[in-house]
């Protein structure tokens, strides 16, 4: 039985493959590099073998991976698969791409086009080790439900607006959804010190594994004029990802030096 066919519902891997970078131990992206795939895989084998079997299950001081890990299977509950491409279903499908390589199989659940009742449904068809919630808002609260009612651990990904929006933030589901997960993890230093402040309770969980860098192919020639100092910054068109701050931070160095560029890669998905 190959990985896909263990969820044929919703079976999902990757679009691309991850260039295999060694980069500080973070929480979880197997396209990231080596090192942080195995201490997300270690990790997620840990957590999966749970208290029975006697041995911690966050923090992890020792290295290597679970003796059960190519055994594991591993539901991905991704936020969005729909509409403007957005960096959650992005990194969601990295991952599940990598833990492929590996052994491991995935299966992306899609919020956005399932109801509860089919996810426990296909949950209860192919029982997963692990749930895995990418944003603490849109999908750690039915990783939560889910978890109570399955006894499954489960881990939540910090993907952005779930931190920086405060709205989403500081909802309580968002805090019920951290609170209640096994493990934490977040792709930033700095963004793990402002989790931190927010939710000091899950300081004891919190893992970070920044996210992986691969080569994108690029369908058209982008055309860059001469004598131009470019700054690309890749994100969407919404305040949470402090395009405004941006713009303000490079005002001053604009106004002395006409070659300064700002490009954004990243679609308007935030309307109004």
């Amino acid at each position: 039985m190959t990985n896909q066919q263990r969820c044929p519902a919703t079976a999902v891997t990757g679009v691309s493959r991850a260039a295999d970078r060694t980069v500080t131990p973070n929480h979880g992206n197997p396209g990231g590099g080596s090192t942080a795939k195995n201490n997300y895989l270690h990790r997620a084998g840990r957590i999966a073998d749970g208290p029975d079997t006697g041995k911690a299950v966050f923090p992890l001081a020792s290295t290597g991976i679970s003796r059960h890990t190519n055994a594991m299977h591993i539901a991905l509950f991704a936020p969005y698969s729909q509409g403007p491409i957005r960096g959650n279903i992005i990194t969601v499908q990295r991952i599940a791409r990598n833990l492929a390589l590996y052994g491991v199989s995935t299966c992306i659940i899609p919020l956005d086009s399932l109801s509860k009742q089919e996810i426990s449904q296909q949950l209860n068809a192919t029982p997963p080790n692990l749930i895995h919630a990418f944003h603490a808002f849109h999908a750690g609260p039915l990783a939560r439900e889910i978890a109570q009612e399955s006894g499954i651990p489960y881990v939540i990904s910090i993907t952005g607006s779930d931190l920086f929006d405060a709205a989403l933030r500081d909802h309580p589901a968002t805090q019920n959804a951290l609170n209640a997960a096994t493990a934490v993890s977040c792709f930033d230093q700095i963004i793990a010190q402002q989790l931190t402040r927010h939710f000091p309770a899950i300081a004891d969980r919190l893992e970070i594994i920044p996210q992986g860098v691969e080569p994108l192919s690029c369908p058209t020639s982008i055309k860059r004029q001469a004598n131009t100092f470019i700054v690309l910054l890749p994100a969407a068109l919404r305040p949470a990802k402090g395009i405004l701050e941006a713009v303000e931070a490079l005002a001053p160095v604009a106004a002395t030096d006409s070659r300064l560029r700002l490009w954004l890669v990243g679609g308007a998905l935030d309307t109004g």
